[in-house]
């Protein structure tokens, strides 16, 4: 006889949940399981006092909201509900704002009336709910299921979450589906839609499955899910989800994770290896921290059978996380005042006329650091540093480029392609604010465009040559991570403009950074047409190796153990370009390292060019 494998509302019934269901065969004993409630029914039946619904985008959510403090979310997993984390609740509300949901398909939430499913469609309604409750910014974790939403949204929603938890997540080892070529039905693992009739047996053997003593799955456990799985088109929503998932590469989108994120994982787990979350481990390249923990007599569903456990490894991941990144910036608005309320803006003519906006802090008379942004950012970049004591000590001077910021943008390439008028600008900005054998930091492209000056005016007194998280045109630009953004500037189409510049600000930029302040560096993102940044692209890289004996400073490679951009590999063919230079690591940092660690990098400036101070 032919075994009829169920697809229970889950597109992946990943791990434990489908070795179970792949044995679950109903028999004369078992109970058949009829779908006739209603969600009314199951709300009446199961709605508490916790519980809130909310429509976000013509779909109707189930959720709880519970406890004070830094906010998580937390996302179920396979045949999961909201009440799979009443254990977590417990242990986590006394310090924290806990937020749960049922996921379209799952529990108490509602159908979606187009029939869109898909993990995308399930980050667009997290990011609906949470902003409903007013939360910017929070941790977020998932289970089994959960984890490649959990850490789908950590990816493409860096600004937004402060640490990432993902648990026995589904994602890496189980995912693939396959398409039978005479039915033309998609199966994950041999998973497949069926009408046929769900038994309370069929139960008892997933969950039985999936703890590590049977004898813990409570007749409640298994009556809820019952109930739950007992809803009017239940098994359409499965057939649905079965339909619009993608397991896509996960390697890839781990790699856009900036959260510091901890890997949760059963020592007693049958249905994913061991191996499984080293891999997790190993793809979270660019992650601020990365943390394994194993619960040795954890299964697949150990957060329902082990909370206290569970979660208080949660809990304390969390604090210890969320207290090493510091307090949240402030808001841009009282930011801003603050850095640059004692800034003197003036216009300079550049190269070919060009208006280049300058701004200086700090005493004239005092030793001079001149910063060089990066491309699609603006004098801005150096709020860390204008707001700090770097400007009782030294003369701070900062520009934006042509066609960055609120300096000109002429419209011919030639503008833009020549090394002479990156130079050229440069010298100009020196000349007007009567610099003195400044030091000068460029930063990324800022880097290109200090030795596109050391070119065109070799004997000019330059106190150093810092360059931060540049390849300084030493060679082609590297590749950005993949997936690497469209790039945000050279579409016609505006809303892909728009799209580019944030999925490329969440590869420059940390993702501790306060939402406001990402924001004003997206908008001077913006303000960079398409056409410079086409014009830009044309400039040629490898052509500054000349340079290298020519240099008279003193030269500093500053480096980001996690830059994304300027990655290990493209640090160590700078180091050996330039033997002579010193190295200064920020291991922890990424390409914004000068944001990411201030107080360091302020020290480091002001012992090179201020004198001794108590910065």
């Amino acid at each position: 006889m032919k075994r009829t494998v169920r697809q229970i509302a889950d597109p992946l019934l990943v791990g434990v949940l489908l070795a179970a269901a792949s044995l679950a065969v109903p028999g004369a004993a078992d109970e058949p399981l009829h779908r006739t409630l209603t969600h009314a029914d199951l709300e009446a039946k199961y709605a508490d006092a916790e519980s809130h619904f909310a429509v976000i985008d013509e779909v109707r959510l189930h959720y709880k909201d519970e406890g004070q403090g830094p906010a998580i979310l937390l996302i179920h997993g396979s045949l999961g509900d909201v009440g799979d984390w009443d254990g977590w609740t417990r242990v986590l509300a006394p310090h924290f704002r806990v937020v749960r949901l049922d996921l379209p398909g799952f529990g108490l939430s509602g159908e979606i009336a187009n029939g869109n499913y898909s993990i995308d469609r399930s980050l667009t309604l997290i990011d609906g709910l949470m902003d409903s409750l007013g939360l910017e910014r929070f941790a977020i974790a998932g289970v089994s299921y959960g984890g490649p939403v959990a850490f789908r949204y950590a990816a493409t929603r860096t600004e937004r979450v402060s640490a990432l938890i993902i648990m026995n997540s589904a994602g890496i080892e189980f995912g693939k589906q396959t398409v039978d070529p005479k039915s033309g039905k998609k199966s994950f693992y041999g998973a497949v839609t069926s009408d046929a009739p769900l038994t309370r047996d069929y139960i008892e053997r997933s969950y039985g499955h999936a703890f590590n003593d049977p004898a813990h799955v409570s007749p409640q456990l298994v009556q809820r899910k019952l109930d739950l799985m007992n809803v009017i088109g239940r098994e359409r929503e499965g057939a649905f989800m079965i339909s619009e998932y993608v397991r896509g590469d996960p390697d890839r989108v781990l790699a856009h994770v900036r959260a510091p994120t901890l890997v949760l994982w059963g020592g007693a787990e049958r249905s994913l290896s061991p191996e499984t979350a080293d891999h997790f481990v190993a793809a979270l390249t660019y992650a601020r921290v990365v943390k394994k923990v194993v619960i040795p007599r954890g299964d697949h569903a150990m957060h329902i059978e082990f909370p206290l456990e569970t979660a208080t490894a949660a809990r304390e991941f969390l604090e210890a996380e969320l207290d090493a990144a510091g307090p949240a910036r402030g808001s841009t608005a009282s930011a801003l005042p603050n850095a640059f309320a004692k800034a003197r803006y003036s216009i300079t003519a550049g190269a070919r006329g060009v208006p280049l906006n300058v701004v200086e802090a700090g005493d004239p008379k005092l030793p001079a650091i001149l910063f060089i942004h990066g491309f699609r950012q603006s004098s801005l970049s150096w709020i860390d540093q204008f707001g700090s004591e770097l400007a009782t000590h030294c003369h701070l001077v900062a520009f934006d480029m042509r066609g960055h910021g609120n300096s000109g943008v002429p419209w011919n390439p030639d503008a833009y392609d020549r090394s002479a008028v990156w130079g050229e600008d440069v010298a100009n900005v020196i000349r007007a604010t009567r610099l003195s054998k400044p030091l000068i930091v460029g930063w990324s492209y800022g880097g290109n465009v200090a030795m596109d000056f050391a070119r065109h005016y070799p004997k000019a007194p330059v106190a150093g040559w810092v360059l931060v998280s540049s390849a300084a045109g030493m060679f082609a630009a590297p590749a950005a991570p993949s997936p690497a953004p469209v790039r945000p500037t050279s579409s016609p189409d505006l809303s892909t403009n728009i799209a580019g510049v944030e999925a490329s600000g969440s590869i420059v930029f940390p993702a501790t950074l306060d939402p406001a302040l990402r924001r004003l560096f997206d908008a001077a993102a913006m303000r960079v047409s398409p056409f410079v940044d086409r014009a830009l692209a044309r400039r040629a890289g490898g052509s500054n190796t000349d340079l290298i004996p020519k240099l008279r400073a003193p030269v500093t490679l500053v480096f980001g153990g996690r830059d994304p951009i300027v990655a290990p590999a493209v640090q160590a063919r700078l180091r050996a370009l330039f033997p002579n230079a010193r190295v200064v690591d920020f291991p922890e940092a990424g390409h914004a390292l000068f944001l990411e660690d201030a107080a360091r990098f302020n020290e480091l400036l002001g012992s090179m060019q201020c004198g001794p101070s108590t910065l």
